[in-house]
């Protein structure tokens, strides 16, 4: 339901695996794929790592 109340209609691929337990205590791990536009200016992440 959050899946799909957050990205409306444009739905992507997804695929989903069961596992006993992610790490740090997680309860949900997303990869993503995203294309910005060319012009578009270099950023890093807020949450990656240094």
């Amino acid at each position: 339901q959050v899946y799909a109340a957050r990205l409306g209609e444009a739905r992507p691929a997804r695929t989903v695996v069961p596992v006993p337990e992610l790490h740090y205590g997680y309860l949900v791990e997303v990869d993503a794929i995203a294309v910005l536009p060319h012009d578009a200016p270099a950023r890093q992440a807020e949450n990656s790592p240094d």
